[in-house]
Protein backbone atom coordinates (compact mmCIF):
# COMPACT_ATOMS: atom_id res chain seq x y z
CA UNK A 1 0.00 0.00 0.00
CA UNK A 2 1.23 3.15 -0.78
CA UNK A 3 1.84 6.51 1.32
CA UNK A 4 -1.57 8.15 -0.80
CA UNK A 5 -4.04 5.33 -0.14
CA UNK A 6 -2.58 4.67 3.49
CA UNK A 7 -3.84 8.35 3.88
CA UNK A 8 -6.89 7.87 2.12
CA UNK A 9 -8.03 4.71 4.31
CA UNK A 10 -6.80 6.45 7.59
CA UNK A 11 -9.09 9.11 6.55
CA UNK A 12 -12.09 6.73 5.31
CA UNK A 13 -11.87 5.62 8.97
CA UNK A 14 -12.30 7.86 10.81
CA UNK A 15 -14.95 9.10 8.79
CA UNK A 16 -16.98 6.12 9.59
CA UNK A 17 -16.47 6.20 12.95
CA UNK A 18 -17.38 9.85 13.01
CA UNK A 19 -20.45 9.04 11.17
CA UNK A 20 -20.98 6.17 13.57
CA UNK A 21 -20.61 8.43 16.30
CA UNK A 22 -22.97 10.83 15.30
CA UNK A 23 -25.87 8.82 14.80
CA UNK A 24 -25.42 5.76 17.59
CA UNK A 25 -27.17 8.28 20.06
CA UNK A 26 -30.82 8.53 18.52
CA UNK A 27 -30.35 4.84 16.66
CA UNK A 28 -29.82 3.66 20.48
CA UNK A 29 -32.84 5.49 21.41
CA UNK A 30 -35.08 3.81 19.03
CA UNK A 31 -33.83 0.73 20.27
CA UNK A 32 -35.06 1.48 23.92
CA UNK A 33 -38.13 2.81 22.71
CA UNK A 34 -38.87 -0.56 20.78
CA UNK A 35 -37.62 -2.41 24.10
CA UNK A 36 -40.19 -0.43 26.58
CA UNK A 37 -42.87 -1.44 23.64
CA UNK A 38 -42.09 -5.29 24.38
CA UNK A 39 -41.85 -4.68 27.55
CA UNK A 40 -45.35 -2.64 28.31
CA UNK A 41 -46.98 -4.75 25.65
CA UNK A 42 -50.28 -3.16 23.41
CA UNK A 43 -50.35 0.02 25.40
CA UNK A 44 -46.83 1.54 26.24
CA UNK A 45 -48.33 5.03 26.31
CA UNK A 46 -47.55 7.93 24.50
CA UNK A 47 -44.50 9.10 26.15
CA UNK A 48 -42.79 6.16 24.48
CA UNK A 49 -44.32 6.49 21.32
CA UNK A 50 -43.00 10.07 21.39
CA UNK A 51 -39.09 8.73 21.93
CA UNK A 52 -39.49 6.89 19.03
CA UNK A 53 -40.63 9.23 16.99
CA UNK A 54 -37.94 12.17 18.30
CA UNK A 55 -35.27 9.66 18.15
CA UNK A 56 -36.26 8.21 14.44
CA UNK A 57 -36.67 12.32 13.33
CA UNK A 58 -33.21 13.23 14.62
CA UNK A 59 -31.68 10.01 12.83
CA UNK A 60 -33.22 11.01 9.67
CA UNK A 61 -32.11 14.44 9.80
CA UNK A 62 -28.98 13.61 11.05
CA UNK A 63 -28.33 10.72 7.60
CA UNK A 64 -30.12 13.49 5.35
CA UNK A 65 -27.72 16.40 6.42
CA UNK A 66 -24.48 13.74 5.65
CA UNK A 67 -25.39 11.97 2.69
CA UNK A 68 -25.07 15.95 1.25
CA UNK A 69 -21.94 16.29 3.42
CA UNK A 70 -20.19 13.13 2.38
CA UNK A 71 -22.74 10.94 -0.31
CA UNK A 72 -23.89 10.98 -3.49
CA UNK A 73 -26.18 13.85 -2.75
CA UNK A 74 -23.72 16.57 -2.75
CA UNK A 75 -23.12 16.04 -6.31
CA UNK A 76 -26.48 16.16 -7.28
CA UNK A 77 -27.19 18.86 -9.61
CA UNK A 78 -31.23 18.03 -9.20
CA UNK A 79 -30.85 18.75 -5.63
CA UNK A 80 -31.03 22.53 -4.93
CA UNK A 81 -28.94 24.55 -2.09
CA UNK A 82 -32.68 25.15 -0.45
CA UNK A 83 -32.54 21.20 0.02
CA UNK A 84 -29.57 21.52 1.62
CA UNK A 85 -30.37 24.83 4.22
CA UNK A 86 -34.07 22.87 4.93
CA UNK A 87 -31.76 19.59 5.41
CA UNK A 88 -29.67 21.88 7.90
CA UNK A 89 -32.48 23.60 9.95
CA UNK A 90 -33.59 20.48 11.05
CA UNK A 91 -30.31 18.81 12.11
CA UNK A 92 -30.26 22.01 14.86
CA UNK A 93 -33.94 21.71 15.64
CA UNK A 94 -33.82 19.47 17.87
CA UNK A 95 -31.35 21.58 20.72
CA UNK A 96 -32.93 25.18 19.71
CA UNK A 97 -29.84 26.48 20.27
CA UNK A 98 -28.08 27.43 16.62
CA UNK A 99 -29.98 29.83 14.25
CA UNK A 100 -29.58 29.55 10.38
CA UNK A 101 -30.63 32.73 8.82
CA UNK A 102 -30.00 32.57 4.48
CA UNK A 103 -30.57 34.72 1.53
CA UNK A 104 -34.11 34.50 -0.21
CA UNK A 105 -34.62 32.01 -2.71
CA UNK A 106 -34.27 34.36 -5.35
CA UNK A 107 -30.74 35.61 -3.78
CA UNK A 108 -30.15 32.03 -4.11
CA UNK A 109 -29.48 32.16 -7.43
CA UNK A 110 -25.50 32.70 -8.19
CA UNK A 111 -25.96 29.13 -6.38
CA UNK A 112 -26.79 27.05 -8.84
CA UNK A 113 -24.84 25.33 -10.68
CA UNK A 114 -21.78 25.40 -9.15
CA UNK A 115 -19.84 22.43 -8.81
CA UNK A 116 -20.42 20.07 -6.20
CA UNK A 117 -22.34 23.22 -4.11
CA UNK A 118 -24.78 21.31 -2.00
CA UNK A 119 -21.53 19.33 -0.68
CA UNK A 120 -19.88 22.40 0.49
CA UNK A 121 -22.76 24.05 1.95
CA UNK A 122 -22.89 20.94 4.09
CA UNK A 123 -19.93 20.58 4.88
CA UNK A 124 -19.37 24.26 6.00
CA UNK A 125 -22.63 24.41 7.40
CA UNK A 126 -21.62 21.18 9.78
CA UNK A 127 -17.81 23.05 10.30
CA UNK A 128 -19.55 26.27 11.78
CA UNK A 129 -21.75 24.54 14.16
CA UNK A 130 -19.12 22.81 15.60
CA UNK A 131 -17.63 25.76 16.77
CA UNK A 132 -21.17 26.98 18.21
CA UNK A 133 -21.32 24.99 21.45
CA UNK A 134 -23.47 26.65 23.71
CA UNK A 135 -25.18 28.02 20.50
CA UNK A 136 -25.27 30.58 18.30
CA UNK A 137 -26.43 32.72 15.21
CA UNK A 138 -25.18 31.33 11.62
CA UNK A 139 -25.85 34.02 8.82
CA UNK A 140 -25.26 33.10 4.87
CA UNK A 141 -25.07 35.27 1.98
CA UNK A 142 -23.79 35.38 -1.14
CA UNK A 143 -23.18 37.06 -4.46
CA UNK A 144 -21.72 36.37 -8.42
CA UNK A 145 -18.60 35.11 -6.57
CA UNK A 146 -18.07 34.37 -3.47
CA UNK A 147 -20.48 32.79 -0.50
CA UNK A 148 -19.68 34.97 3.17
CA UNK A 149 -21.32 33.53 6.29
CA UNK A 150 -20.98 35.41 9.69
CA UNK A 151 -21.31 33.62 13.00
CA UNK A 152 -22.05 34.86 15.98
CA UNK A 153 -21.47 32.69 19.88
CA UNK A 154 -17.76 31.28 18.09
CA UNK A 155 -16.39 29.33 21.06
CA UNK A 156 -12.56 30.69 20.00
CA UNK A 157 -10.39 27.42 20.98
CA UNK A 158 -12.71 25.06 18.74
CA UNK A 159 -12.18 27.49 16.15
CA UNK A 160 -9.09 27.84 15.73
CA UNK A 161 -8.90 24.03 16.14
CA UNK A 162 -10.92 23.91 13.01
CA UNK A 163 -9.17 26.30 11.64
CA UNK A 164 -6.05 24.93 11.40
CA UNK A 165 -7.17 21.40 10.00
CA UNK A 166 -9.03 23.37 7.10
CA UNK A 167 -5.68 24.54 5.73
CA UNK A 168 -4.01 21.36 6.84
CA UNK A 169 -2.93 19.85 3.24
CA UNK A 170 -0.99 16.81 4.23
CA UNK A 171 -1.84 14.16 7.09
CA UNK A 172 1.45 14.56 8.71
CA UNK A 173 0.98 18.20 8.97
CA UNK A 174 -0.87 16.78 12.04
CA UNK A 175 0.39 13.80 12.74
CA UNK A 176 -1.81 12.27 16.62
CA UNK A 177 -4.01 15.72 15.71
CA UNK A 178 -7.09 13.80 13.98
CA UNK A 179 -9.89 11.62 15.45
CA UNK A 180 -12.91 11.01 14.65
CA UNK A 181 -14.42 14.15 15.90
CA UNK A 182 -11.76 16.60 14.61
CA UNK A 183 -11.99 14.31 11.10
CA UNK A 184 -14.55 17.06 9.58
CA UNK A 185 -13.08 20.53 9.28
CA UNK A 186 -10.07 18.14 7.78
CA UNK A 187 -12.23 16.89 5.09
CA UNK A 188 -14.17 20.21 4.23
CA UNK A 189 -10.93 21.57 3.57
CA UNK A 190 -10.03 18.40 1.14
CA UNK A 191 -13.10 19.16 -0.42
CA UNK A 192 -13.07 22.85 -0.88
CA UNK A 193 -9.54 22.69 -2.74
CA UNK A 194 -10.99 19.55 -4.83
CA UNK A 195 -13.80 21.55 -6.09
CA UNK A 196 -12.11 24.54 -6.59
CA UNK A 197 -13.40 26.77 -3.59
CA UNK A 198 -10.90 29.12 -1.64
CA UNK A 199 -11.57 29.53 1.66
CA UNK A 200 -10.77 31.80 3.81
CA UNK A 201 -11.35 31.96 8.15
CA UNK A 202 -11.09 34.97 10.27
CA UNK A 203 -9.66 35.24 13.68
CA UNK A 204 -12.38 35.65 16.68
CA UNK A 205 -13.85 39.10 18.11
CA UNK A 206 -16.02 39.22 20.98
CA UNK A 207 -16.85 35.62 20.08
CA UNK A 208 -17.86 36.40 16.36
CA UNK A 209 -15.78 35.17 13.09
CA UNK A 210 -16.47 34.67 9.46
CA UNK A 211 -16.20 32.30 6.74
CA UNK A 212 -15.67 33.21 3.19
CA UNK A 213 -15.97 31.19 0.00
CA UNK A 214 -14.53 32.34 -3.04
CA UNK A 215 -16.61 30.32 -5.65
CA UNK A 216 -15.52 28.53 -8.92
CA UNK A 217 -16.32 30.24 -12.26
CA UNK A 218 -19.90 28.52 -13.74
CA UNK A 219 -19.23 25.69 -15.95
CA UNK A 220 -20.27 26.55 -19.84
CA UNK A 221 -23.22 24.90 -20.01
CA UNK A 222 -24.43 26.86 -16.72
CA UNK A 223 -23.77 29.91 -18.24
Amino acid sequence: MNDSESINVQVLELLASRICHDLISPVSAINNGIELFEELGAAPGDEVTELIAHSAKQTSRKLQLMRFAYGAGGNDPSIRPAQVFDAFNGFIESDHKVVLETPSPDQQMPLMGRNAINRILACILLLAHETLPRGGKITLSCDEEKISMDLKGVDENLWQKAKSKVFSKTLSQMEGELDPRSIHPYVTGLFCREYGYVVEMSDVENQEASISLEMPPLAEDNL
